[in-house]
């Protein structure tokens, strides 16, 4: 839920304006604006939100701090996942996680949307 919140705020953060010009007088008006919507527009605005939400609720520096606190456990991860780079990522994501409260798909975005070596 913290994440959700967090990400439509970003869109009202920022995209205020473009919310503002829609003016939905009832639910139809809302459901006809998302049909015509083009995909591409779409996927903009989204990232921008998904974006803003990872970052206030996952900043970088407090991830690489997380993640370096976790050294040995990493280290044994790494021997189980076996070169697999995906299956590290989620591994680290799911006990990171409980720290931010916010799922481990959150977490192993942010660590890849950061390039963050693991």
């Amino acid at each position: 839920m913290r994440f959700t919140y967090a990400h439509e705020i970003g869109h009202w953060m920022m995209h205020k304006k473009e919310i503002q010009a829609c003016a939905f007088r009832n639910p139809e008006d809302w459901i006809h604006f998302r049909e015509d919507f083009l995909e591409d527009d779409l996927n903009w605005f989204e990232h921008h939100a998904y974006e803003f939400a990872g970052r206030l609720l996952v900043p970088r520096e407090s991830l690489i701090n997380e993640i370096d606190a976790l050294g040995d456990k990493i280290r044994r991860f790494r021997t189980m996942a076996k070169g697999d780079e995906e299956g590290l990522i989620d591994a680290v994501s799911r006990v990171i996680c409980r720290k931010y409260k916010v799922s481990h798909a959150v977490i192993a975005k942010r660590i890849r949307n950061e390039r963050i070596k693991i």
